[in-house]
């Protein structure tokens, strides 16, 4: 949708091709008690059960499972503030399989989020970047895109994930409040030169590195974390140059043609 306002409600949403919900271009949109499920990916290209570019969006109690490609992307100052949110079994496609991708000048909240089994990383924040001039084009904004991206996640879990946990890479403001970072096959939380973080009462455990710092020297974790564990890892905190997930092709996608949306109300 582009444009307008929708609120939906009680709804599931089964197979659908390229995204579940789309929301762009100044679109306000709410979520109620809504599964999205097995999001399909187009021919190259990768499914997303819940896209927001340039848009608002609010949602409560939402379950997102086996999305071919991405749970959730928020991107070209995309405002989403949502509570009591699962997203699982996201699934390979054009991208490995990742459960929240935020982007290019985005302000996300996150409350009580649950995400695992994604092949990728768990969660990706990055500032603005070679492709949003591109999407500024095709999605014009009324005003100038916030030189960072902000993403906030309360009451977070991220468990058994084959990359990492988080990666928070230039341009992104992280902040974390009472999260559990376990199980990854890479990195538990990944922070590269650029980024900003403030983290407050987590565990970062079980992961072969808990905490990777490359790029620089202006991460100050003795400042960025208060009441945070790093332990059980196999490497509590490094800094070794770790490959870098990069961010989905917006644009690509943005420009393909959705079908329309199947809502099953029980």
């Amino acid at each position: 949708m582009v444009g307008g306002a929708a609120q939906i409600a009680s709804a599931s949403f089964l197979r659908n091709a390229a995204a579940g919900v789309w929301a762009a271009q100044g679109a306000n949109v709410d979520l109620q008690d809504v599964v999205l499920d097995e999001t399909q990916a187009p021919s190259g290209g990768s499914g997303v059960a819940i896209d927001v570019i340039g848009a608002t969006l609010t949602g409560q109690r939402l379950t997102l499972s086996k999305s071919h490609g991405l749970g959730l992307s928020a991107s070209l100052g995309a405002q989403v503030t949502i509570q009591d949110m699962s997203i699982s079994g996201t699934q390979a496609a054009a991208i490995a399989g990742r459960g929240v991708e935020v982007s290019s000048g985005s302000k996300v909240e996150l409350n009580r989020i649950t995400i695992s089994g994604a092949p990728d990383y768990a969660v990706l924040a990055a500032g603005p970047d070679a492709q949003t001039p591109a999407l500024l084009a095709q999605f014009p904004q009324s005003a100038a895109l916030p030189a960072q991206t902000s993403l906030a996640l309360y009451d977070l879990s991220v468990h058994d994930v084959a990359g990492g946990g988080i990666a928070a890479l230039p341009g992104a403001a992280l902040d974390l409040d009472t999260f559990d970072i376990r199980g990854s096959q890479v990195v538990g939380l990944q922070l590269v030169e650029g980024a900003t973080l403030t983290a407050v009462g987590g565990n970062i455990t079980g992961n072969p590195v808990g905490v990777n710092v490359q790029g620089g020297t202006s991460i100050d974790l003795s400042k960025a974390f208060s009441k945070v564990v790093v332990s059980g890892n196999q490497v509590d905190r490094g800094t070794k140059e770790l490959a870098l997930p990069a961010l989905s092709d917006v644009l690509s996608r943005s420009g393909a043609g959705l079908e329309s949306q199947t809502i099953q109300s029980p």
